[in-house]
């Protein structure tokens, strides 16, 4: 099995590779769906993300008013940052649960992850060449450099 992050901002064709990679064969699993499911009504991210935010965020049909939480943690990123602790590390899990549900039904499938915040959310860790190497260890090994100028340079791209 290979994993394969597919990752972008807005308008960047993210979409269009994924078909592509689809038409090959590929199998997808999509971050922004996976990150709609954790946040359903009472699932545990969507009572913590009331808990912090307030039920101001929320529709009558009780799910997620994402134009109120948007304009709540776009205008101060510590705020973001709180959605994201929320939201990150469920997203991660269900995709590693996916990737294993697949690798266990087609031991040789390419899995193709789209995840727009792929490296803001870390999830980068997660995706390893046939060897078990990460982009950081590659990274390491081409550029001959430590591991803290690696990182200060992720974070300065940030």
């Amino acid at each position: 099995m290979i994993l394969v992050g597919l990752t972008g901002g807005l308008a960047t064709g993210k979409s269009t590779v994924a078909r592509m990679f689809q038409d090959c064969g590929a199998m997808l699993i999509d971050a922004d769906l996976l990150a709609r499911l954790v946040v359903e009504p009472d699932k545990p991210a969507w009572r913590e993300i009331v808990r912090v935010f307030g039920k101001q965020i929320l529709r009558p049909d009780r799910t997620l008013d994402r134009t109120a939480l948007a304009s709540i943690v776009f205008r101060n990123r510590t705020r973001l940052r709180q959605l994201g602790a929320i939201i990150h590390p469920r997203v991660a899990r269900e995709q590693a649960r996916l990737t294993r549900e697949i690798a266990k039904k087609h031991s040789h499938a390419v899995i193709l992850y789209d995840a727009p915040v792929l490296i803001e959310a870390g999830a980068q860790a997660t995706l390893k060449n046939k060897d078990g190497q990460t982009a950081l260890d590659i990274a390491l090994a081409r550029k001959k450099s430590s591991t803290a100028r690696i990182l200060e340079e992720v974070a300065r791209k940030k």
